[in-house]
């Protein structure tokens, strides 16, 4: 499996919910390590795990479906499979003063 490397993206703000306001930091009782695989036309396989960091959730604000509201603090691991018949070669350092 290719090395992983962590990945960072937009902040997402929901309309109906104060960031600003009060929150209750939350402990994570049992954390998950799953991967999500997506098989690709080019035959590559993506391997995405999302690593949760912080769990707070807003006092006294909630869904418009009347879900507790949560601010999450995550990241995300990406990890590339790529079929050994289609990696490039790496060209060694000797090969390459042969050609200077």
């Amino acid at each position: 499996m290719a090395k992983a490397k962590i990945a960072a993206a937009a902040p997402q703000v929901l309309p109906f919910v104060n960031l600003e306001g009060p929150r209750e930091p939350r402990r994570i009782v049992t954390p998950q390590d799953n991967w999500s695989e997506f098989a690709l036309d080019d035959g590559n396989t993506l391997r995405i795990k999302p690593v949760l960091v912080d769990v707070q959730r807003l006092k006294g604000q909630s869904t418009p479906d009347g879900k507790p509201a949560y601010v999450l603090q995550l990241g995300w691991l990406v990890a590339t499979d790529v079929p050994v018949t289609k990696k490039k070669k790496k060209k060694s350092k000797k090969a390459k003063k042969k050609k200077k």
